[in-house]
Protein backbone atom coordinates (compact mmCIF):
# COMPACT_ATOMS: atom_id res chain seq x y z
CA UNK A 1 0.00 0.00 0.00
CA UNK A 2 1.50 3.74 -0.86
CA UNK A 3 0.59 6.57 0.80
CA UNK A 4 1.89 10.52 0.03
CA UNK A 5 3.81 12.09 2.56
CA UNK A 6 3.41 16.10 2.52
CA UNK A 7 5.85 16.70 -0.07
CA UNK A 8 4.09 14.48 -2.29
CA UNK A 9 6.48 11.68 -1.75
CA UNK A 10 5.52 8.09 -1.68
CA UNK A 11 6.13 6.10 1.38
CA UNK A 12 5.88 2.66 1.60
CA UNK A 13 2.67 1.77 4.63
CA UNK A 14 1.24 -2.22 4.26
CA UNK A 15 -1.05 -4.09 6.33
CA UNK A 16 0.27 -7.28 8.91
CA UNK A 17 0.72 -10.23 7.78
CA UNK A 18 -2.10 -11.94 8.67
CA UNK A 19 -4.46 -14.70 8.16
CA UNK A 20 -7.30 -12.57 9.58
CA UNK A 21 -7.03 -9.58 8.59
CA UNK A 22 -7.66 -9.15 4.14
CA UNK A 23 -7.17 -5.80 1.77
CA UNK A 24 -10.23 -5.66 -0.23
CA UNK A 25 -9.34 -1.74 -1.95
CA UNK A 26 -6.80 0.67 -1.88
CA UNK A 27 -7.88 4.06 -3.25
CA UNK A 28 -5.49 7.50 -3.57
CA UNK A 29 -8.36 9.84 -2.39
CA UNK A 30 -7.75 13.85 -4.28
CA UNK A 31 -6.37 14.72 -0.53
CA UNK A 32 -3.34 12.51 -1.36
CA UNK A 33 -4.22 10.06 1.04
CA UNK A 34 -4.83 6.79 0.65
CA UNK A 35 -8.36 4.84 1.88
CA UNK A 36 -7.94 1.31 2.59
CA UNK A 37 -10.66 -0.53 2.81
CA UNK A 38 -10.12 -4.13 5.18
CA UNK A 39 -12.21 -7.08 6.34
CA UNK A 40 -10.97 -8.44 9.81
CA UNK A 41 -12.09 -11.68 10.36
CA UNK A 42 -12.46 -13.41 14.04
CA UNK A 43 -9.04 -15.39 14.84
CA UNK A 44 -11.37 -17.05 17.82
CA UNK A 45 -15.44 -18.03 17.43
CA UNK A 46 -17.46 -20.17 19.19
CA UNK A 47 -20.82 -20.61 20.81
CA UNK A 48 -21.85 -21.96 24.16
CA UNK A 49 -24.45 -23.80 25.37
CA UNK A 50 -27.07 -23.96 28.56
CA UNK A 51 -28.43 -27.21 27.79
CA UNK A 52 -25.07 -28.68 27.38
CA UNK A 53 -22.89 -26.86 30.04
CA UNK A 54 -19.70 -27.96 29.48
CA UNK A 55 -19.43 -28.96 26.07
CA UNK A 56 -16.95 -26.86 24.41
CA UNK A 57 -17.96 -25.65 20.26
CA UNK A 58 -14.74 -24.43 19.41
CA UNK A 59 -13.84 -26.66 16.52
CA UNK A 60 -17.53 -26.56 15.14
CA UNK A 61 -17.68 -24.27 11.35
CA UNK A 62 -21.13 -23.05 12.35
CA UNK A 63 -22.57 -21.30 15.62
CA UNK A 64 -25.76 -20.72 16.94
CA UNK A 65 -27.33 -18.49 19.47
CA UNK A 66 -31.30 -18.03 20.01
CA UNK A 67 -32.73 -20.26 22.48
CA UNK A 68 -33.97 -23.95 21.79
CA UNK A 69 -36.19 -25.40 24.17
CA UNK A 70 -35.26 -28.80 24.01
CA UNK A 71 -31.25 -29.54 23.23
CA UNK A 72 -29.10 -26.62 22.96
CA UNK A 73 -31.16 -24.50 25.41
CA UNK A 74 -29.96 -20.83 25.98
CA UNK A 75 -27.25 -20.47 22.81
CA UNK A 76 -24.65 -17.11 22.90
CA UNK A 77 -21.56 -16.91 20.44
CA UNK A 78 -18.32 -15.44 21.45
CA UNK A 79 -15.88 -13.83 19.06
CA UNK A 80 -12.48 -11.51 19.07
CA UNK A 81 -11.15 -9.55 16.07
CA UNK A 82 -7.45 -8.52 16.58
CA UNK A 83 -8.23 -4.94 15.87
CA UNK A 84 -4.43 -4.61 17.44
CA UNK A 85 -2.93 -6.01 13.74
CA UNK A 86 -4.51 -2.74 11.82
CA UNK A 87 -1.39 -0.44 10.89
CA UNK A 88 -0.20 2.42 13.62
CA UNK A 89 -1.60 6.04 13.20
CA UNK A 90 -4.63 4.37 10.69
CA UNK A 91 -7.38 6.86 11.08
CA UNK A 92 -10.57 4.55 11.25
CA UNK A 93 -13.53 6.01 9.55
CA UNK A 94 -16.19 3.29 9.48
CA UNK A 95 -16.47 -0.42 10.61
CA UNK A 96 -19.39 -2.75 10.23
CA UNK A 97 -20.33 -6.17 11.69
CA UNK A 98 -20.94 -8.61 9.40
CA UNK A 99 -22.77 -11.88 10.16
CA UNK A 100 -23.92 -14.49 7.71
CA UNK A 101 -27.15 -16.47 8.53
CA UNK A 102 -27.45 -19.45 7.09
CA UNK A 103 -30.55 -21.42 8.09
CA UNK A 104 -33.30 -20.41 10.56
CA UNK A 105 -36.16 -22.26 12.62
CA UNK A 106 -38.68 -20.03 12.95
CA UNK A 107 -40.03 -17.19 10.66
CA UNK A 108 -39.67 -14.22 12.82
CA UNK A 109 -37.24 -10.97 13.08
CA UNK A 110 -35.17 -10.75 16.27
CA UNK A 111 -33.09 -8.51 17.99
CA UNK A 112 -29.59 -9.28 18.86
CA UNK A 113 -27.72 -7.53 21.26
CA UNK A 114 -23.48 -7.21 21.30
CA UNK A 115 -21.84 -7.03 24.32
CA UNK A 116 -17.95 -6.65 25.11
CA UNK A 117 -16.17 -9.35 27.49
CA UNK A 118 -14.31 -8.47 30.83
CA UNK A 119 -11.99 -11.06 30.33
CA UNK A 120 -9.71 -13.24 27.81
CA UNK A 121 -11.43 -16.80 26.90
CA UNK A 122 -10.07 -19.67 25.35
CA UNK A 123 -12.08 -20.94 21.97
CA UNK A 124 -10.92 -24.69 22.86
CA UNK A 125 -11.99 -24.49 26.84
CA UNK A 126 -14.97 -21.87 26.70
CA UNK A 127 -18.48 -23.53 28.05
CA UNK A 128 -21.51 -22.66 29.67
CA UNK A 129 -19.74 -23.00 33.08
CA UNK A 130 -16.58 -21.06 32.61
CA UNK A 131 -17.65 -18.32 30.24
CA UNK A 132 -16.47 -14.71 31.22
CA UNK A 133 -18.43 -12.05 32.36
CA UNK A 134 -19.41 -9.55 30.21
CA UNK A 135 -20.49 -5.47 30.14
CA UNK A 136 -23.72 -4.40 30.95
CA UNK A 137 -23.81 -2.04 28.03
CA UNK A 138 -24.60 -2.77 24.76
CA UNK A 139 -21.37 -2.29 22.17
CA UNK A 140 -23.80 -2.46 19.60
CA UNK A 141 -27.46 -3.94 18.40
CA UNK A 142 -29.33 -5.09 15.34
CA UNK A 143 -32.24 -6.87 13.94
CA UNK A 144 -31.97 -9.66 12.00
CA UNK A 145 -34.96 -10.76 9.55
CA UNK A 146 -35.25 -13.94 8.57
CA UNK A 147 -33.84 -14.28 5.30
CA UNK A 148 -30.94 -16.34 5.13
CA UNK A 149 -27.95 -14.25 4.22
CA UNK A 150 -25.52 -11.23 4.79
CA UNK A 151 -27.04 -9.05 7.94
CA UNK A 152 -24.98 -5.97 9.18
CA UNK A 153 -24.62 -3.63 11.84
CA UNK A 154 -22.59 -0.68 12.47
CA UNK A 155 -19.34 -1.31 14.74
CA UNK A 156 -17.62 1.99 14.22
CA UNK A 157 -17.27 3.04 17.93
CA UNK A 158 -16.10 -0.32 19.25
CA UNK A 159 -13.64 -1.20 16.77
CA UNK A 160 -12.26 2.90 17.28
CA UNK A 161 -12.26 1.97 20.60
CA UNK A 162 -10.64 -1.23 20.59
CA UNK A 163 -8.18 0.01 17.92
CA UNK A 164 -7.33 3.17 20.60
CA UNK A 165 -7.39 0.58 23.28
CA UNK A 166 -5.83 -3.04 22.61
CA UNK A 167 -5.85 -3.91 26.01
CA UNK A 168 -9.41 -3.49 26.54
CA UNK A 169 -10.37 -6.26 23.50
CA UNK A 170 -11.42 -9.09 24.67
CA UNK A 171 -13.96 -9.59 22.24
CA UNK A 172 -17.54 -10.21 21.77
CA UNK A 173 -21.01 -12.26 23.23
Amino acid sequence: VLAQDEEGGETAVSLPDSDFIETVSVEELPSGVTQVTAYIYADKATFISSGNPTTNYGSWGDMYFGYQPAGYGAMRPFLHFPVDQLPSRATISSATFNIYLISVEDDQSRQYNAYTLNSNWDEYGLVWNNQPGRSSQIAFDAYLSDTIGWHSSNATDLTKNWYSNPSNNYGLE
